[in-house]
């Protein structure tokens, strides 16, 4: 099972708007998507804890707003687990880490559902193992690491052959 989560917070101008304009139809579409629950969380303000009903990772890594994720449900809700591994719409949480992908993104309703149905619909029938896309990612992201952490990566470069790779160009936190 998964849960699917929008973030909002109340002083955010785009979450305030996208509320207005799309939510009902995000819901709908979501809830019409087989093993996803959807989960809405609206802050009283950016950067606020969502509370302790959800992974302590995720409860102090909200940069980005309005935001969507999707979790296995047994991850999301656990705050007993030290990883958390999860998706993040243009983006990934890894081994605690979230990570985004620098480019403008199209949040409409009917994108982020397929993006949602995409993922699960390819998800290894036990849970356990992730998509074949986030693995490929995650072998990215393992590479950016060693590099960030040996002081070698450039994120300015998009010169070399590994940025120009389009799931390379991720924010790292």
């Amino acid at each position: 099972m998964f849960v699917f989560i929008a973030l909002f917070a109340k002083n955010c101008g785009n979450c305030t708007t996208y509320h207005k304009f799309h939510y009902d139809k995000l819901k709908l579409l979501i809830s019409k998507i087989k093993n996803v629950e959807f989960d809405y969380i609206h802050l009283d303000m950016m950067g606020a804890d969502p509370g302790e009903k959800y992974h302590k990772v995720f409860r102090s890594n909200n940069k980005w707003y309005p935001s969507f994720y999707l979790f296995r449900k047994d991850i999301i809700y656990n705050n007993r687990s030290e990883h958390l591994d999860g998706h993040l719409y243009h983006g990934l949480i890894t081994n605690n880490h979230f990570y985004q992908k620098n480019e403008r993104l199209d949040v409409l309703p009917a994108t982020i559902a397929k993006w949602v149905s995409d993922i699960v619909n390819t998800e290894i029938i036990d849970n356990k193992s992730i998509t074949q896309k986030s693995m490929i990612q995650k072998k990215i992201i393992s590479n950016i690491d060693k590099n960030v952490k040996s002081n070698e990566v450039d994120n300015d470069d998009e010169s070399s052959s590994e940025s120009s790779s389009s799931m390379e160009k991720f924010n790292y936190f």
